[in-house]
């Protein structure tokens, strides 16, 4: 009698999609990112399923009558959120917004509502758009990645109550000059590079941080606090 031929091992993706769900669901960040480095197809079947989560808790927070402080705060943090990250439209920000969800989600629930969460959030997404470009068609790269953070800045500042612009926005591919005044807050952001440094990369995307921080106070009327 011939051996029995060998069964073939089960691969993920030959799991039922609720089976595969249930899967993700119990693995932490380190883990869940293991996965996604597997093969492209997981690596679309993690992103479908991680957006998936966050559009279903973007739409359990929407706006309603007599919602609670916490409910309002994870609201605003998460429209704050979305208007920061949307202006990035090359091929990787879904992937790259996916795996900065799964880095916060991994968190502890009560820590997802702090305006600290949603500046570390910000920052975690704008460093994987400050990678390096490759020599090949950099100049225009780096152009499009500057238009991108002058749409966000903007895109913030226009949120804000009584905003006025102090002097117009001027930006070329090594200038950028931005002024605006806020109620009880001036905001002046001067940039001029002769190169693509880490430290100019940090000024970039500290500025959208806080600027993304002071927004969320803004909306939840909360007073904004300098650390000590």
């Amino acid at each position: 009698m011939a051996d029995a031929q060998e069964s073939k091992p089960i691969q993920l993706l030959d799991l039922p999609v609720e089976i595969l769900e249930m899967v993700l669901t119990h693995l932490d960040f380190k883990r869940h990112k293991l996965i996604r480095e597997v093969s492209e197809e997981l690596r679309q079947f993690s992103t479908a399923y991680i957006m998936h989560r966050h559009r279903s808790y973007e739409v359990a927070h929407r706006e309603r009558p007599a919602e609670s402080a916490l409910n309002r705060n994870i609201r605003i943090m998460l429209q704050i959120l979305r208007s920061t990250c949307s202006y990035f439209p090359e091929e990787d920000t879904e992937s790259d917004f996916t795996l900065c969800l799964l880095n916060f989600q991994d968190k502890k629930s009560e820590y997802f509502h702090t305006a600290d969460h949603l500046s570390q959030f910000v920052v975690h997404f704008l460093r994987r758009k400050e990678l390096p470009f490759n020599q090949f068609n950099w100049m225009e790269r780096l152009k499009l990645r500057r238009l991108h953070y002058v749409m966000t800045v903007l895109g913030l500042v226009r949120q804000f109550e009584n905003v006025k612009i102090v002097n117009g926005a001027t930006w070329s591919i090594l200038h950028m000059s931005l002024m605006v005044s806020l109620p009880n807050t001036s905001i002046s952001l001067i940039e001029e590079q002769t190169n693509c440094n880490v430290a100019q990369s940090n000024r970039r995307i500290s500025f959208v941080a806080l600027l993304a921080e002071l927004l969320f106070y803004e909306k939840t009327k909360t007073r904004y606090a300098v650390p000590e």
